[in-house]
């Protein structure tokens, strides 16, 4: 890895574009099927020094924490506290990546109304 700085506005363009792809071929919603799912603690995550123990995650604990995170967001009493929203968010992204499976999409896949070519 040469460059050692990633941009927030990369990694919003690279989201809203999975995002929007993921809506064009019909995925407006995610159906919630599992709740579980494995993780490790990110304070764990990379120090590759020592195996990380695994976790039990739950997609119902996720949206939950996520929630509230983004009501203490808007609160004037309090704030939302980054990185718990990241780990939570990372939940859900996992879970997002199992429900999308194979799926491809490109720019093309785009006529410039705005609707899929699937």
């Amino acid at each position: 890895m040469t460059d050692k700085t990633l941009s927030i506005a990369e990694v919003r363009e690279w989201t809203s574009t999975v995002f929007d792809a993921l809506e064009r071929q019909g995925m407006g919603k995610i159906v919630l099927e599992h709740n579980e799912h494995w993780g490790v603690f990110f304070e764990d995550a990379l120090n590759l020094a020592q195996q990380p123990e695994l976790i039990v995650g739950s997609l119902a604990d996720d949206i939950g924490d996520l929630r509230r995170e983004m009501l203490a967001y808007r609160s004037e009493d309090h704030g939302m506290i980054i990185s718990h929203a990241c780990h939570h968010l990372i939940g859900i992204m996992k879970y997002l990546a199992f429900t999308a499976g194979g799926a491809t999409a490109n720019a093309s896949d785009v006529d410039a109304g705005g609707t899929s070519h699937a």
